[in-house]
């Protein structure tokens, strides 16, 4: 983990004098090696189900503990499939997991993240309408009172065609 160190000096004249004044030294640990990411695996999505995977590593030489990741899933064009949600192919427990199928939004909770670990979380959601939209979707992951954001994922989502056989 790396440290990040200040001290503030002020030089000035006072009654004359030249004079510096130190303040005291303030260390805080920075945790600069959290990354987030987050893909789809379609970008056009005609039928079926849509799978969205959040990959979170720990580059830094901490464990690291009480890992929120947040995902909020547009509720007016696709809804999770709760039983879907895996963390490194585990499902998630009703302990780690919360979902508000009224605003979208999943809540993942991770215990912690072992020092030079990888976690990766996927689950799926389904359409709730057969109409053109586009989802742009980001997931945020909250760690000791700071977010960090992942990047876009865009999906085009476009009605199911099916070809009827002729008789």
């Amino acid at each position: 983990m790396n440290k990040l160190t200040n001290c503030a000096t002020i030089n000035g004249i006072y009654n004359n004098l030249e004079t510096i004044i130190q303040s005291n030294i303030v260390s805080v640990s920075l945790i600069n090696n959290l990354e987030i990411s987050k893909c789809s695996n379609k970008t056009l999505w005609a039928s079926g189900t849509l799978r969205y995977t959040i990959t979170i590593n720990n580059i830094s030489d901490t464990t690291l503990n009480n890992i929120v990741i947040t995902d909020i899933l547009n509720p007016e064009y696709i809804s999770l499939i709760v039983e879907s949600v895996r963390i490194n192919g585990v499902p998630a427990g009703y302990d780690i997991l919360k979902y508000n199928k009224n605003n979208g939004t999943m809540i993942i909770n991770i215990p912690n993240i072992d020092a030079n670990e990888c976690i990766e979380t996927d689950f799926k959601v389904q359409k709730k309408c057969l109409e053109i939209f586009k989802l742009d979707n980001i997931a945020t992951l909250s760690y000791d009172n700071n977010n960090i954001y992942s990047n876009i994922v865009s999906v085009n989502a476009i009605p199911s065609l099916y070809k009827c056989k002729e008789k």
